[in-house]
């Protein structure tokens, strides 16, 4: 669980967008800027596809992680790991990366949330040349994801990534003295 008082943990950013519309970027920037990020992804991969996962698992969160047919919640023990993260924290901002924030209520446990956006066109191409896969392959993932109209309703704040116009670092930069500022603000009336 984490802690609810601002003035013993981080500002909590989580930051998430459609497949190719540079969330890994964005996180880049971020922690150029001093923020830590915590990747949700890589860290339920980490959890769940190493051979040993189960007995890590089980050392970290218990026998009851486990369901009685051995399945396991992901989004649970990721949940649990971001806790201990932001509870550890000494960065002023922790981001929390996540694809399917939204959809995995990662959301809830957050003082704001970023969606990282670019036109579906922009996103098939980066999402063709970075992973090596046909246009069929990449429309394909982004029809399972979550509309990105209703994404862009859910967050806090939305930054263009299109490569075109808009300096996107810049934009993500001045976020994170904006929520800098939100943070001290919040530590202030603690």
């Amino acid at each position: 669980m984490l802690p609810t008082d601002r003035s013993v943990r981080p500002f909590l950013l989580g930051v998430t967008g459609g497949i190719g519309a540079g969330k890994s970027r964005a996180c880049r920037i971020l922690e150029s800027c001093g923020a830590e990020v915590f990747y949700a992804d890589e860290e339920a991969k980490r959890l769940l596809l190493r051979a040993d996962a189960r007995v890590d698992v089980i050392a970290a969160f218990g026998t009851d992680t486990y369901r009685l047919d051995d399945s396991i919640e992901a989004s649970e023990r990721v949940r649990d790991a971001f806790a201990a993260r932001a509870a550890l924290s000494s960065a002023p901002v922790l981001v929390k990366e996540a694809a399917i924030l939204f959809e995995s209520g990662g959301d809830a446990e957050l003082d704001a949330t970023l969606v990282v956006d670019a036109p579906v066109e922009v996103r098939i191409a980066r999402t063709m040349a970075r992973d090596g896969v046909d246009r069929a392959a990449v429309e394909a993932r982004i029809a399972r994801q979550m509309p990105d109209d209703e994404r862009r309703a859910k967050a806090d704040y939305v930054i263009v990534n299109d490569g075109a116009g808009g300096d996107f670092d810049a934009d993500v930069r001045a976020l994170y003295r904006r929520v800098l500022s939100r943070g001290a603000e919040s530590t202030s009336r603690a």
